[in-house]
Order: structure tokens, then sequence, then C-alpha cells
């Protein structure tokens, strides 16, 4: 990948210019004077770089805005901002406003600082990123990536040798088919990691299934690639190439080693003294920061991406707190929020849908795309297949190995100035980008609901929990139910709760026989009677699970003692089992029902807290 300085012009003006030589002022200032000395402040680079900032942000929320109900990921909201104000619809229109976001000052600014930005985020995403899912993932996620990056590959290259009759001259001339199917096939894992969390689907049992796959996919592709290079270079007869090859390989070995064993310490130095839930202080995130553009600028040196240094330094640190929560508080919301669209936006600024006049061309192009999504489909969904996975999981998870975004658009704007894509191709390719980077995400957040398995569907959340524990064989279950005399219910009592009660507890009773389970009924006067039974029977347990009222109408049982509560987020019961006082040794588990599943189940929202178990039931 190259985040260089775009080739490109003003628009209108294309025909026979150098489109790689840029003429600046030498005399032209940072800064204008203002529109009142006569300025045009968007001749200037500061005034200008504000104005791409302010309209970038502001029409990719707008858009992002819309598409929000659909799923749609930010940063296909941010192309499509990039593409509304390019050549493609308002630089068609309105050439003279067109322009001000083809200034070659402009795209400098946007590529350096746009590049800057989208390096600190490699950065945060490999500071995020626990290496040890790699470990983790089985046999499932090394055959997902293996076969999910293979099959396209393969599949690529054979419809290229079948439609290579129809290939024209300048596509063989760039090798156009060799570098579509090396990056159009693989699952990068910062387009994955990106797209899952804007679907809030990071820590879902498919989402880490599939950053896992394309984790190993990039470390795979990124050492075999290295490995193969080198040894070409090795064993070429050129003596200065052989010399090269050796160079390179030592020369990466010391990248590495130097990252491991002086970046790495240097870091871990910084943060472990930091107080426990303390973000780190001004000074220590600067010398982070320095030790990550460091990499950054040796990474370059040797030929890599700049990125490169950062994420894989990234994925040596800890994540978490201080280090992880200082980055993502103090950097990632401008850097993400702000900053980076800037970037994301040119690659859409740059694509013109009306230089897309040669059918055959896009035909063809489109072939070649439609072949690697569906055959990387197909390789992610059959090993899950074969380890007996649902198949509507099956499918997710070969929808979410073929996101499309964040890398597409680098390695597109790339080689445009490689001069690899021109415009035509270029403008076809990124269309199939937003499509394919809108759908799979909307296709996978209408398929997959992870939350439903968490879902507590009975109203009684304990007792269904301690009724689902007690199909083990090896777990005694007694359910204690604390009731007031009948003369005090209707004064304190909550009808409907009650019914829900009667209702859950004969459903209970009636489906339990088995002499590991007893249910017994105690009648108490107060919270002291309450309290006194659960003081003389807790010992005789190992787990005393209870419910937890969050809000709403509190129960009578628990009237008298709610007001000594001290962690309030236990709940009364939770409070009182493990406060010292009482004196109780066992283990507790405080059980609250999800408002968000009741909500579902009730239409009465305003009441969902008053639905809930109350503090005092099944215990």
């Amino acid at each position: 990948m190259s985040l260089a300085a775009p080739a490109t012009v003003r628009l209108q003006k294309e025909a026979n210019v150098n489109q790689s030589l840029f003429c600046f002022q030498t005399n032209s200032g940072a800064t204008s004077s203002g529109v009142f000395a006569g300025d045009d402040p968007l001749k200037f680079y500061f005034p200008l770089f504000l104005y791409h900032v302010c309209i970038v942000f502001a029409l990719s929320r707008g858009i992002q805005a819309v598409l929000r109900r659909a799923n749609v990921p930010l940063v296909i909201s941010q192309i499509l901002a990039g593409t509304l104000l390019g050549p493609s619809f308002l630089g068609h229109l309105v050439p003279r406003v067109g322009e001000m976001f083809a200034t070659p000052e402009g795209w400098v600014l946007i590529n350096t600082i746009g590049g800057y930005a989208f390096t600190l985020h490699i950065f945060v995403i490999g500071v995020k990123t626990d290496l040890g899912m790699i470990a983790k993932s089985g046999k499932k996620a090394i055959a997902i990536a293996v076969f999910g990056t293979a099959a396209p590959h393969l599949a690529m290259y054979i419809a290229g040798l079948a439609l290579k009759a129809r290939v024209p001259a300048a596509w063989a001339a760039s090798f156009l088919i060799t570098n579509l199917t090396s990056w159009w096939s693989l699952s990068a894992f910062i387009v994955v990691c990106c797209t899952l969390q804007d679907l809030n689907l990071l820590s879902s049992k498919l989402g880490r299934l599939a950053m896992s796959a394309a984790l190993i996919g990039d470390f795979a592709n990124t050492f075999s690639i290295a490995g193969v290079t080198s040894y070409l270079l090795t064993a070429s007869p050129s003596e200065k190439l052989q010399r090269i090859g050796f160079a390179s390989v030592i020369a990466f070995t010391t990248f590495i080693a130097f990252m491991a064993l002086l970046a790495r310490p240097t870091i871990l130095r910084l943060i472990h003294d930091v107080p426990e839930g303390a973000l780190l202080s001004e000074a220590r995130l600067v010398g982070v920061l320095l030790i990550c553009l460091t990499c950054s600028f040796a990474g370059e040196l040797l030929g890599l991406h700049a990125t490169y240094g950062p994420f894989m330094l990234g994925l040596m640190l800890p994540g978490g707190a201080p280090l992880g929560v200082t980055m993502e508080e103090r950097l990632d919301r401008l850097v993400a929020g702000v900053l980076m669209p800037l970037l994301f936006a040119q690659g859409g600024m740059r694509m013109n849908v009306h230089k897309i006049t040669d059918a055959s061309t896009c035909v063809l192009l489109e072939t070649f795309l439609v072949v690697g999504v569906v055959s990387k489909f197909v390789a992610s969904v059959l090993p899950c297949l074969y380890c007996h996975m649902p198949v509507r999981e099956a499918v997710v998870v070969g929808l979410m190995m073929n996101f499309k975004g964040i890398t597409e658009v680098v390695y597109a704007s790339a080689f445009m100035d490689a001069k690899v894509l021109d415009d035509q191709v270029y403008a076809a390719f990124m269309i199939n980008v937003l499509v394919l980077g809108a759908a799979s995400a909307t296709a996978v957040k209408y398929m997959y609901h992870p939350e439903e398995k968490y879902v507590a569907y009975r109203r009684r959340t304990a007792l269904a929990l301690v009724a689902h524990m007690a199909e083990d064989a090896a777990i005694g279950l007694n359910v204690f139910r604390f009731k007031l005399p009948p003369e005090w219910q209707k004064r304190g009592g909550d009808d409907e709760e009650d019914h829900l009660d009667e209702e859950e507890l004969q459903e209970f009773v009636r489906r339990v026989d088995d002499s590991r389970v007893s249910y017994s009924e105690n009648l108490v006067s107060g919270s002291d009677e309450m309290v006194a039974v659960i003081r003389k029977t807790s010992p005789a347990f190992n787990l005393l699970v209870v419910g937890r009222r969050s809000e709403g109408r509190e129960s009578p049982l628990t009237a008298g003692i709610s007001d000594w509560s001290e962690h309030l987020e236990l709940g009364v019961l939770g409070d009182l089992l493990t406060s010292t006082d009482f004196g109780c040794k066992v283990s507790t588990l405080v059980v609250q029902q999800q408002t968000r599943a009741a909500a579902g189940e009730s239409s009465r929202s305003p009441e969902l807290p008053a639905q809930q178990h109350p503090s005092g039931g099944p215990v």
C-alpha cells in the first residue's frame, strides 16, 4: 500500500496535462489575512484544510444519519460523501465549486494528515486486539483463513486464464489481474474489525471467529509474500539482486526484533506504574506516540507500508487500561472521527462515474470481482458447515469475510497513483466496494442477533437460571419463596407481580419431579423475619442466587433494609449477603433481567422495572 499524494489535477482540465506534476507558489503562506484584507482563504493551506474537514465531516455524518437504520458502516458513508463532492456529482454539476476539492494543495494536505491519522488509528486497533485470539481460535478459524484466502486466489487465477484473450493490453502491461487477485482475495483484519465495531458485533461469537480468521490470513499473507519475494531475490542469478534479497531478510528480522526487544519494553516501562483506573500522563502518551511513529518511519525505510510497524507494535502491547483506554479516550475520537474521514472521502472524490464508457471492460472487471466474492463466500461457509455450525451462522461468517472498506480504498488509491488502474476501472471498482461493503454489513446485522442468546425470556430470571442449573445431576436446588401474610398482601403487594409469581412457580413445580429439588414457602411479617430465615439457612449452601429490582416500586419485604444498602448495584438482598455485618461466607450470584428483553414481552414499557422480579422473590 501507498499513501503517496494522488496524481490528479483540477476538474474539467485533465486533457494533455502531466498528472504527476504539481506546481506551488513558494511564497504562499499557511494562513490568510482574511477576506477584509483582500485574501481568498481557500488559496491558503490551513483554511483550505479546515474547509475540507468541516464539509466532509458534516456531509458524511448526514449521510450516516440517513443510512444508520440500514446498518451501513461509517466508512461507506465517508466514501459516499467524497463521491458527492467529487466529479461524479458536485464537480460535474458545478465545476467551479467542485474545484475547491480538487486543488493540488488540498490533495497533499489530505494525504499527509489523513495518512498520519490512519497510522495512529491502526496502532490503536493493534493495541486493542488480543493477539491470544489466534491461539484460542482453534481449527475452525484456521480453516476459514486458509480456504477463504486460497480459494478466491485460485478461482480468480483460473478466471484470468479462461478470459485471457479478452483482457485488454493495458491490463496485461500493468499486471492488473495479478494485483487485483492479491488484494481482493484477502479479508483485511482492519476492515473486518472496523465493520464489526460499527455493527456492535466485536464481542460476539461469530465476530471473534471472523476476526481470528482475518488476522491469521493477514499474517499468513504478509509472511508468505515476504518469504517468496526474498527467495526469488536470493535465487536470482544476479549478484545485486541476491545481495538485496539477503539484506531485506536481515532488515526485516532486525525490524521485528527492534519492536519486540526495544520498543515494546520501553512502552511497558512507561505504563507499568500508572495507578489503577488512571490514564497515561501527557508526557508518557507523547513518548508512546513517538515510539509508534519511529516504527512507522523504520517500516517506510524498509519498503513496508507506514502502518505495518505501528500495527505489529500494537499487537505486542497489552490492551485495556491504561494504554488502550488512554489511546481511545484521547486519540480515537479525533483521529477516527475527524481526521481519518478525509482519507476515505478522498477515495470517493477521485471516483468519476462519467468515465465509465466501455461496457465490455466493466463487465470483465465485474466478472473477476464476482468470482472472487463468491469463491471466498463458499470457501468460508464450507468449513463452518463441516464443523456442524448452523447454516445461518455459517452464512453470516461468509458475509463477514467479504466485508470491504478501508483497505480497499487505500489499495485502489495507491494503484491509481501507480497507473495500474485508470479512471474507468477505478470508478467501477469503487462502486463494487460501496455496494459490497454496504450490502454485506446490512445482511449480517439482519441475520445475526447474538443478544438473543442472552435474553431472559422468563420474567422470573433468577428462577429460570437456577432451573437450568438444576438440570445437572450433580447439583441440588432449594427454592425459597418469602410471602407476606394474607392481610398484608393487599396493602403492600402488587397484584400483577403476585400473579406472575404464581404462574412461574406453578410451571416450575409442575416440571420438577426430582429429589434433588425442593421448594418451600416462608410466611414472614417483615424484613426482619426474612433476614433471620436467610441467616439461618444460608450456611448450608454453596451458592445463593438472588434477584435484583433495578428501579420502580419497592418490595414491601425489603422496605426496612433498603435504606441501609451500600452497594445499590447488587440490589437489596445482594448487598445484605455481601455485607460484613451479615457474616455470610457463601458465594452469591445476583441476577437482573435485561430491561430490553422485557420490552419485547410487555407493551407497557414505562412499567418494565415494576415487572421485574422483586428482590424478595425466589432465592
